[in-house]
């Protein structure tokens, strides 16, 4: 139960602050590089920074 607290928490920030870096006109690559976000990571987010 708290695993899955902490992963919905995660990816909740990690599309808070996706959405923030975008909002100051870094591309996707700039921010997924800027985050740190692992080449799965990458792939997962990259949909839903198309999509907004």
């Amino acid at each position: 139960m708290i695993v899955a607290e902490e992963t919905q928490l995660n990816h909740f920030i990690t599309r808070r602050m996706l959405r923030y870096c975008k909002e100051v006109g870094f591309n996707y690559y700039e921010s997924a590089q800027a985050m740190h976000l692992s080449p799965g990571e990458r792939e997962r987010y990259e949909t839903e920074w198309l999509e907004n």
